[in-house]
């Protein structure tokens, strides 16, 4: 990259003597160079730190993705027809008895298990907490559904879905974590009634 802007450089000191060359031209060649080389430095040195910025990004996610794989690693199917705490739910869609479910980060603190209900796309249709004897342990996950991003959702399918077919369109988006009480960009009410958050 900056070899390339020297070149540029270099390349710019020429044009630069030659414009001084022309009749009513008050600029001198070195007024020129410096003008360019400032502008040249200056977009080497946006673009530089915009790819570092994005490496350490994607860093940080990597590390956050793989904490939440090693703390949910569960993918469990769905035993009752109801989940003991619903918190959110795509339109026309229900909590079916054989969904399967990905294991996901809690926004209550109690002892349910919480879990991702994703269709084949990876989209999420319900996001629903459940008492452990509804549920069945499948295994543990293949891949991480927080890893999932628009360009990556059409590689592969999502190999454990719900049964209710719920266009991307309609569905709560993609899997991304919780910041406080935001789950898929929405805000959890407190739950006063059992002191809980």
């Amino acid at each position: 990259m900056l070899l390339v802007a020297w070149i540029a450089v270099i390349l710019l000191k020429e044009f630069a003597m030659k414009i001084t060359s022309v009749p009513g031209n008050y600029w001198t060649s070195a007024q020129y160079f410096v003008v360019a080389s400032f502008c040249i430095m200056a977009f080497v040195t946006t673009v530089s730190s915009g790819m570092f910025f994005y490496m350490i990004l994607g860093y940080v996610d990597q590390r956050l993705s793989q904490k939440l794989l090693q703390r949910y690693p569960g993918i469990y199917r769905v035993t009752a027809s109801h989940a003991a705490r619903m918190v959110l739910l795509a339109p026309n869609a229900t909590v079916l008895a054989g969904d399967y479910g990905w294991q996901a980060e809690s926004v209550h603190p109690d002892d349910l298990i919480y879990l991702h209900g994703l269709n084949e796309a990876w989209y999420i249709v319900w996001y629903a907490g459940f008492v452990p004897s509804e549920l069945e342990l499948v295994g543990e996950k293949p891949e991480n559904q927080y890893n999932r991003s628009d360009w990556q959702k059409n590689k592969c399918k999502c190999p454990f879905v719900v049964q209710a077919k719920i266009p991307d369109i309609a569905s709560l988006g993609l899997p991304r974590t919780m910041i406080g009480r935001w789950v898929q960009g929405v805000l959890i009410p407190v739950d006063t009634s059992a002191g809980r958050v």
